[in-house]
């Protein structure tokens, strides 16, 4: 575990020098919000591999009974939440379905860093955890830009929602 810093260091360098498309994205869970960079190589002209690194911000509601059998809510718990993920997209088709829309498959690995404040605000405390997330979607390209909008599975210890949906807006070298 004393070595992912470094690994998180390499991929941001590497990624930020040799990927071909670069964009920002947002997506939504459940239970938060997540913002990105992602970082695409273009394997062939139906692979690509993605890497992507951004937070997540949790905001748990939970329901909480008391002795005498009453719900009531419990107060929320908020957290920021690091992430960084390696992933391989599958274009499904080698031409555009429907004008410039090409449905895609996509996976990805990484990781999840809950980030803990000490008590004194000086000192701060990452804990990691492992994810992965399986999703379908659409990808859709113009002259200088490439869009992409997926709906997913993703599992993770540290963020409460399954099922998520990005949107990634790239912009070509």
């Amino acid at each position: 575990m004393k070595y992912i810093k470094h690994i998180i260091n390499l991929i941001l360098i590497t990624n930020i020098l040799l990927a071909l498309n670069h964009g920002f994205g947002i997506g939504l869970t459940d239970s938060g919000r997540n913002i990105y960079y992602e970082a695409g190589f273009q394997i062939s002209t139906t692979d690509e591999v993605v890497v992507n690194t951004g937070f997540h911000f949790e905001k748990s509601l939970s329901l909480s009974m008391d002795i005498f059998g009453n719900l009531y809510k419990s107060p929320d718990t908020k957290s920021t939440i690091s992430n960084v993920k390696v992933g391989y997209i599958k274009k499904l088709f080698n031409s555009s379905l429907v004008g410039t829309f090409r449905p895609i498959v996509m996976a990805q690995i990484g990781f999840d860093g809950l980030i803990n404040q000490q008590s004194n605000l000086t000192k701060t405390k990452v804990e990691w955890f492992p994810n992965y997330m399986l999703s379908m979607g659409f990808e859709f390209d113009s002259n200088k830009t490439k869009n992409r909008i997926v709906f997913g599975y993703m599992n993770s210890d540290v963020i409460t929602g399954d099922i998520i949906m990005n949107i990634t807006l790239f912009w070509k070298k």
